[in-house]
């Protein structure tokens, strides 16, 4: 993927990395960072919970700041939200060979989803400026042909017998197709215990809060029973009542 990363970014397009909580997007993006862009500036930039256009353009200003580029920040304190156009201008002229790292696109709304679509579709206007997306969930709408979508799975099987290979599995096939590979599982296997919170927290943060209402009644349903039961039960009762 390193290999993908670097070949789709060197050809002048957005980067969208994509996978489920915890597969190592971050890790994988912030690697890829430490290797390939030295002496390179960097704005690294989570999006918080509902995140609008005003917090990320923010966030872009006082990096140009400290760039010595004060044009953008100038601007957003007449006018907090300028239109794409205006800002595309502006960073034309201010923002030149440097790495933007957006984590967390899953939590941007649709206007700032759409304003990486434009900035996709007009990357060729700016210098060197390359840019990497990360969202634990797929974003349909982000369907230019200047972003190219990387997403990351479980690890390899060779990978995995060596996080593993002090427990001596004898069921070795059977634990890789369990985990999915997934790093999380596959660290709490090789620990001798639970870290603290560590897989509560994951379900809570990552799983419990992105599942929608109807997904939760039915998880809150099925822990009721202490065997396990056939889901279309569930729908069969719903429908007698």
């Amino acid at each position: 993927e390193i290999t993908e990363l670097k070949a789709h970014l060197d050809s002048g397009n957005i980067v969208f990395i994509t996978g489920i909580p915890g597969i190592g997007k971050t890790y994988f993006a912030s690697k890829f960072i430490s290797e390939w862009a030295n002496n390179t500036s960097i704005l690294w930039h989570k999006i918080p919970e509902n995140g609008t256009m005003v917090s990320l353009l923010k966030a872009i200003s006082e990096f140009l700041s400290k760039e010595g580029q004060g044009l953008l920040g100038y601007q957003i304190a007449f006018n907090p939200e300028p239109g794409y156009h205006e800002l595309l201008d502006i960073l034309k002229k201010t923002m030149e060979d440097c790495v933007l790292v957006f984590d967390d696109l899953q939590n941007a709304d649709k206007n700032t989803i759409n304003f990486f679509v434009f900035l996709a579709n007009n990357i060729k206007h700016l210098r060197k400026v390359r840019i990497i997306l990360i969202s634990d969930s797929d974003i349909p709408f982000l369907n230019s042909k200047q972003i190219n979508k990387i997403i990351l799975t479980g690890l390899d099987k060779e990978s995995v017998r060596k996080i593993l290979k002090k427990k001596h599995l004898e069921d070795f096939e059977e634990v890789y197709e369990l985990t999915k590979a997934h790093p999380l599982f596959l660290n709490i296997l090789r620990s001798d215990s639970i870290p603290n919170n560590t897989l509560t927290e994951y379900l809570e943060n990552d799983v419990w809060k992105n599942m929608l209402d109807a997904e939760k009644k039915v998880m809150k349903t099925i822990s009721a029973y202490s065997q396990p039961i056939n889901l279309g039960m569930l729908v069969k009762e719903k429908d007698v009542d």
